[in-house]
């Protein structure tokens, strides 16, 4: 990973002395956009790459919601009337990715975004087109030439692939008639020397012999083919929608935001509209930029290595503690007692911290535990009841009798959000 930031660090070096323009470091902000959910682990490792390479203060973490919505607040289109956009409270963002998609809804009541439900990581982005396009080819020339023209022919495929995105983002919903695509002359040549036959009777061979048809070297395809290649991304992208404006904390959103370079599609956009007719959809011009847009926005004015975006509380976070006492031989509870720092549903923000201090009458043979926990319960937790998940315990001995205050904290850090249960760090101090 420090390899490669460095690659692209020097490749900015170079470029801006290219024209003639000095830069050095302290004029370089770099700006790194994070998933909705991102692990402690992920931006550790960013983190440690960037002080290898001599980056330790001139970065910052943003999440890729606080990015677009910062495109949205700066750049907004106001043909799509930005007037119903300010006053919503609460919306979903769809990004619509190359390999994947993630739908996000948050809340935008107190002027902060604040996440409610993010579902994350779905392979139904502008890549599963992609797919459904090479199964096309190879039910055309098979499976044996269209690998062996992959792998050959490296440059080849990779203009027929971009040939097909610009098809892919050119077809409308009310499209009909015909779409041009020409093959290239080595998968015709692999064809005829593995199959011993031209691309012609293959198609007349195929499922779609009665869809297409031949100009000289030119395939006229029926646009009705490009259609049902989008047919199964485009139904997960509106179940999923569906699924997720169903959750209870969701329920009466009323506007959809698309970003992502796969929401450039006519197609996409038309079946999401089609699909949500009460609600709002809006796309900005250039959507595969938002992101990108809205980081650099974002990144003139967040603090480094912090974030501002609050999200719901998904569990309850406490700490028991239980004053010990070893003399004669047995083990005797003198004292415990749980504090609950947060409660299931409750806003968290990055950075909030809670204090609890806890003080005891402590002498020989005694020692207390501490042990943090997490529960799926909002009302009292009881430290026996199976739900509960410990997060880390911490045993202390004491050598004397004297009065000892115990200041216990628990720290939400930035992007500390791990699969379902958040992993805050917990501090503990013998006073």
């Amino acid at each position: 990973m420090d390899r490669l930031l460095s690659f692209f660090i020097a490749k900015i070096y170079r470029y801006k002395a290219f024209q003639n323009f000095e830069l050095c470091q302290k004029d370089l902000q770099i700006v790194i956009t994070v998933p909705p959910i991102c692990t402690k682990s992920y931006t550790t490792m960013l983190q440690n790459a960037f002080h290898f390479i001599g980056y330790t203060k001139r970065y910052s973490f943003v999440r890729e919601t606080e990015a677009i919505l910062q495109y949205w607040e700066n750049k907004w289109d106001t043909e799509q009337g930005l007037s119903d956009f300010k006053k919503t409270t609460r919306l979903l963002l769809v990004n619509l990715r190359g390999r994947t998609a993630s739908i996000t809804a948050l809340s935008t009541e107190d002027g902060t975004p604040r996440r409610l439900h993010t579902l994350a990581g779905g392979g139904w982005g502008g890549q599963a087109v992609n797919e459904e396009f090479k199964q096309f080819l190879i039910k055309i020339v098979g499976a044996p030439v269209f690998l062996k023209f992959v792998e050959e022919e490296e440059s080849d495929w990779m203009d027929l692939k971009m040939k097909f995105e610009t098809i892919k983002h050119g077809v409308k919903s009310e499209d009909d008639g015909k779409v041009s695509l020409r093959l290239p002359v080595s998968l015709r040549e692999i064809l005829e020397e593995c199959c011993n036959e031209n691309v012609q009777t293959a198609v007349q061979a195929s499922p779609y012999s009665k869809k297409i048809y031949f100009t000289r070297d030119l395939m006229r395809l029926d646009v009705s083919i490009i259609k049902d290649l989008f047919t199964n991304s485009v139904e997960k992208i509106i179940s999923n929608i569906k699924e997720t404006l169903q959750i209870e904390a969701v329920t009466g959103t009323k506007t959809i935001i698309m970003v992502g370079g796969f929401s450039e599609s006519p197609l996409v956009q038309s079946a999401v509209k089609e699909a949500f007719p009460d609600c709002n959809v809006f796309v900005p011009k250039e959507p595969a930029y938002a992101l990108l847009k809205g980081a650099v926005m974002k990144g003139r004015n967040v603090e480094p290595q912090k974030a501002s975006v609050t999200a719901v509380s998904k569990f309850t976070y406490g700490v028991h503690v239980c004053h010990i006492n070893d003399e004669h031989g047995s083990s005797e509870i003198e004292k415990e007692e749980t504090k609950i720092f947060f409660r299931k549903g409750e806003p968290i923000s990055v950075g909030d911290k809670v204090t609890w201090k806890f003080t005891l009458e402590t002498y020989d043979m005694q020692h207390v535990e501490i042990q943090f926990f997490t529960s799926p319960r909002t009302d009292t937790v009881s430290v026996d009841e199976s739900e509960i998940e410990y997060l880390e315990k911490v045993r202390h001995d004491f050598d004397g009798l004297h009065t000892k205050t115990i200041k216990i904290e628990m720290l939400f850090h930035p992007f500390c959000f791990e699969k379902e249960v958040m992993q805050p760090h917990q501090f503990v101090r013998f006073l």
